[in-house]
């Protein structure tokens, strides 16, 4: 049986070289096709098609060197071979019949006419290279041309009398092999039959009883029972033969891959418990592990990790992958902090936007450090990356709350107060209008003194308007055009009074009503005030004589830049790198929450802008950068109106 499974074995072996030497025909012939194609329309289309078909043969030729080697990888045999079309379970067949007959004299002059067949290939590569870059560089004339069709057609000539040899000496060998093998194999099978007839009646009583005793062993381990001992054969017999041995083995075996299966299903019980704790444990925290691979480019991750980022966990997981969910205006930001990490070798923290699929933006603490191997190179970055957007927004809503807590009983005692006083002050103002109007003795100086009243009045509303757009939470806002002008007078409107009792001069550069953008009014608002409040924060001190904010903006294709200015000699370089994170304040105890700086960089994000600080001038400047018009996939579905 094993002769003739070893027969028709390599009989379809050589099947399969015959469909092997279609295929690496059907490939070259098409690939020619498409190259003389190509040398007449010089159409890059046809020379893909042409380079795509050549792969059969090529891969061919990968597989016929390997297989020449002394020391042949079968690994790229196999993919070589796959390269060539030829089915996968044919390969291993093919490979081996080659070692094994390539001595042979009909296998050796199918292996020539197989090289010779390759050296034309290479011919054809070479005057494919060279047509490809004369169309390139635009020197491809008509007679060139006519010459390398003349070319091709020579190579094409030649390897079609090659194939017609190599598929007739494979004919040829398939009918010896045939032939020679059918002898072989009836020979073999006589001399079998016959020792088999000898050695069944020699020994066949002999053992008997003792391959029973073992096959009913033998079914006991098969259906799982492993605690019933193989009954010894000594018993039977008077010496310790190789079926006594046998026996003994079994019984040895069966103790001992009972032993090993407890402790391997304690052991996989344990384990499927600690999988599943941790896996818990990174659920509730928001927290998934990665590992970055230098060497091969690619990163695995934890369940959790593909649920934060929003990766559909099928797609291969790479830093390009990656990056390309962050924000555009994060992406040099983490860039610089991974080369670093690359470069430098030490551990590092970040935190940065990433967009999941549906479009939110979420807020990442990502924490890593480099493994090195013995040779000091960087071969991998191990980490986790944390989702701390809703701690974040927690934070956000207790400082917003606290303030809304504040400023609105403060807005509401000041519009409860004050708006029914300013209501009959304005009344009264405006009947003393009229009679002064009509009175022909009245003097200007009272007509400038009632309108004067009655704009004060009107400037105390705005106010107290003001103060309530302040302390209203905007962040459910739908995006609306804002004209900036408009947005800094009212701001202005409460807090310049501040500025002229602290003698700080304000001061206001490029701010026109042609400035438009598109944002969420109330929230830039308390960016714009918050960064005046820590600009008059920075002039509260004896040591400036000169007190002074400037409010500036620049307008651009895109984007329109917000910069606010003050006397202030700028902020010390070992504190930049920390004023935006929550937290931290470099003021006096009581005079700030170390919130501000970090909130409004958290709603300057959030409307796709930036939020940093100038450090090229020489006094303290912040810019906040708002794009004009702002991109509705960003937007959480959000509409501008």
């Amino acid at each position: 049986m094993a002769m003739n499974y070893f027969v028709v074995d390599t009989l379809s072996t050589v099947r399969a070289y015959v469909g092997a030497e279609a295929f690496w025909s059907k490939g070259q012939k098409d690939a020619i096709y498409f190259l003389s194609r190509y040398t007449i329309t010089h159409n890059e289309k046809e020379y893909q098609l042409y380079l795509q078909n050549l792969t059969v043969p090529l891969g061919d030729r990968v597989a016929r060197l390997e297989l020449q080697k002394e020391n042949t990888n079968f690994n790229i045999v196999r993919e070589a071979f796959r390269k060539g079309q030829n089915h996968p379970d044919d390969i291993m067949a093919m490979a081996l019949l080659f070692k094994r007959f390539h001595n042979l004299s009909y296998l050796k002059k199918s292996i020539e006419l197989w090289t010779q067949g390759d050296a034309e290939i290479k011919n054809l590569q070479n005057i494919a290279d060279e047509i490809h870059a004369l169309v390139l560089n635009k020197k491809f004339t008509p007679e060139l041309s006519n010459h390398y069709i003349a070319t091709i057609d020579e190579i094409n000539n030649r390897l079609t009398v090659l194939e017609g040899d190599y598929s007739k000496t494979l004919g040829e060998a398939a009918r010896w092999l045939s032939s020679t093998l059918f002898q072989l194999t009836f020979l073999i099978a006589l001399l079998c039959l016959i020792f088999s007839l000898w050695l069944a009646f020699s020994i066949g009583r002999k053992i008997l009883k003792r391959i029973e005793i073992l096959k009913a062993g033998t079914i006991r381990i098969e259906q799982g029972n492993l605690t019933e001992r193989i009954e010894s054969l000594d018993i039977i017999a008077n010496s310790r033969d190789e079926l006594t041995e046998l026996a003994i083995s079994f019984n040895k075996m069966t103790e001992s891959l009972s032993r090993a299966i407890d402790e391997r299903n304690l052991a996989q019980e344990r384990l499927e418990i600690r999988a599943r704790q941790l896996s818990e444990a990174q659920e509730l925290a928001h927290i998934g592990d990665w590992e970055w691979d230098i060497l091969k480019a690619e990163m695995n991750a934890s369940e959790e990790y593909y649920n934060i980022t929003g990766i559909d966990f099928r797609e291969k997981l790479t830093y390009d992958v990656l990056i390309e969910k962050v924000p555009p205006l994060e992406r040099e930001l983490v860039n610089n902090t991974y080369a670093k990490v690359l470069q430098n070798k030490l551990p590092f923290q970040l935190d940065h936007q990433i967009i999941i699929p549906n479009g939110e933006i979420r807020m990442l603490n990502v924490q890593g450090r480099p493994v090195i191997d013995e040779e000091g190179n960087l071969v991998k970055i191990i980490g986790c990356t944390q989702d701390v957007t809703d701690r974040l927004k927690i934070q956000s809503q207790l400082v917003q709350s606290s303030k809304m807590a504040s400023l609105g009983e403060m807005a509401s005692g000041i519009a409860h107060e004050i708006n029914n006083p300013l209501t009959i002050i304005k009344l009264a103002a405006t009947q003393l209008q009229k009679n002064v109007e009509t009175d022909p003795n009245a003097s200007p100086s009272s007509i400038n003194c009632i309108l004067k009243i009655d704009s004060t009045v009107d400037r105390i509303s705005k106010i107290i308007q003001g103060l309530r757009a302040f302390s209203r939470d905007g962040k459910d806002d739908k995006f609306e055009k804002v004209i900036l002008g408009e947005l800094v007078e009212d701001i202005l409107s409460f807090c310049s009074e501040r500025l002229k009792h602290h003698s700080i001069k304000l001061i206001k550069e490029n701010i026109s009503s042609e400035m438009i953008f598109e944002a969420r009014q109330i929230e830039i608002s308390q960016v714009i005030l918050n960064l005046l409040n820590n600009a008059f924060d920075a002039n509260d001190t004896e040591s400036i004589s000169d007190k002074w904010i400037k409010i500036s903006a620049a307008d651009s294709k895109d984007f329109l830049d917000i910069r606010i200015t003050d006397s202030g000699k700028g902020i010390a370089p070992e504190l930049q790198a920390k004023i935006f994170q929550p937290f931290f304040t470099s003021k006096e105890i009581g005079k700030g929450t170390g919130l501000g700086l970090s909130l409004s960089m958290t709603i300057v994000k959030n409307h796709n802008g930036d939020l940093f600080l100038d450090t090229a001038n020489k006094n303290t400047s912040f810019v906040v950068r708002l794009p004009k018009k702002q991109h509705e996939f960003l937007n959480h579905g959000a509409k501008v109106t």
